[in-house]
């Protein structure tokens, strides 16, 4: 006996390895069925996605088939077809008058009682010929003080008449072409009639708002709308100093015309 018999196993009689003794433990021969079948279901996945992908692509190009035969069916109609194409543009309100930047009245030295005229031309010539609520504009009169002393205003009067002028929009501060109105229209807001009556100058309005509505024409109201281009309509304005009016005091007014397109 050999000095490796002693570690042999029991069932080892000789020097042969197990696996080479007949008579020795005979194990299973390696399944290997179930990675075939691991192979087979990765193989068919793959082809799956294959035919997912497939179809897909077959619907997406089916759709793209869809819109571009809705795009054939399509029509327009364009208005205009051709220039001149619609169009919308706003109108302006303008008015001016022909005092060429003077003053109407410029006294001093004035001893109570005195009175005196002077004449103004005012010219509309706005293109409002659709508006939201009429065509044409409104144009209101006030006036704005300054440089007042000693109350002045409260004592110097004006009266406004409306009408014509022979010298058609030249000016006429003298008032020699003029003609009044026949009801002579240039009334308050509040009242319609005749003619601004004489109010002193620290009464007179001194927004639009409060201010006197003129009226184009003289037998049409003071509502009546600035409309024609060119629109022409003179003014005499008609101061009194009365007596009482205070010594070495001093007033100065502008008048102001006011075209409103609402």
């Amino acid at each position: 006996m050999d000095n490796n018999s002693c570690f042999r196993p029991p069932w080892q009689s000789s020097q042969m390895a197990p696996w080479e003794r007949k008579d020795a433990l005979q194990l299973p021969p390696l399944d290997i069925s179930a990675k075939e079948r691991r192979k087979q279901r990765i193989s068919r996945l793959r082809t799956d996605k294959r035919v997912v992908m497939s179809t897909i692509l077959t619907f997406l190009l089916g759709t793209g088939g869809l819109v571009a035969s809705y795009a054939n069916y399509t029509a327009t109609a364009t208005n205009p077809g051709s220039a001149p194409y619609n169009q919308f543009s706003t109108g302006t309100v303008a008015l001016a008058d022909n005092d060429s930047g003077s003053a109407l009245f410029s006294i001093g030295g004035i001893d109570p009682p005195y009175t005196g005229s002077a004449c103004i031309g005012v010219q509309y010539t706005g293109t409002i010929t659709h508006g939201s609520t009429a065509n044409g504009s409104y144009v209101y009169l006030y006036a704005a003080t300054s440089g007042e002393s000693n109350s002045l205003g409260t004592h110097i009067t004006m009266a406004v008449q409306d009408g014509t002028d022979s010298s058609g929009y030249a000016a006429d501060t003298s008032c020699t072409g003029f003609t009044a109105n026949a009801d002579s229209t240039a009334a308050s807001h509040a009242t319609t009639g005749n003619a601004i009556t004489a109010t002193a100058l620290d009464s007179w309005p001194t927004t639009d708002a409060a201010g006197y509505s003129l009226s184009s024409v003289g037998s049409g109201g003071p509502t009546q709308l600035w409309s024609a281009n060119p629109t022409t309509v003179w003014y005499k304005f008609t101061y009194n100093v009365p007596l009482g009016s205070p010594a070495s005091s001093t007033i100065q007014i502008q008048f102001i015309w006011e075209a409103d397109g609402q």
